[in-house]
């Protein structure tokens, strides 16, 4: 006895999703919610600064790492500090600086000089 085969469904093309560029508000605000951020773009250097930082919003694993920033400090020493603490690696420092200055938790601003 021979099996007969099973139709398949024709194979639509469908378009690829639209990119959002690195650091863009997106999401509806449907709800009165506030439109979801991206990660910002990493436009700095290890000797630029960190400023205005925020008391501290966070909890868990990356409350000990936002306990080490401070005004005034360069993002090498963020991330020495990190090192030095056990508390990650300058993967880790890049991507807490990078969540971070889209929240207005702190900025990052060039040398003066």
């Amino acid at each position: 006895m021979v099996k007969a085969k099973k139709a398949q469904a024709p194979v639509v093309a469908t378009p690829a999703p639209a990119i959002e560029p690195q650091g863009a508000q997106v999401g509806g605000n449907a709800a009165g919610a506030a439109p979801k951020v991206r990660y910002a773009t990493t436009t700095w250097g290890s000797n630029w600064v960190i400023n205005n930082v925020v008391p501290n919003p966070k909890r868990g694993k990356s409350q000990a790492r936002f306990a080490l920033l401070q005004s005034g400090m360069l993002v090498s020493q963020y991330t020495a500090a990190l090192v030095a603490n056990g508390l990650g690696n300058a993967t880790t420092a890049a991507l807490d600086l990078k969540w971070g200055i889209p929240r207005g938790q702190f900025t990052i601003d060039p040398p003066q000089g």
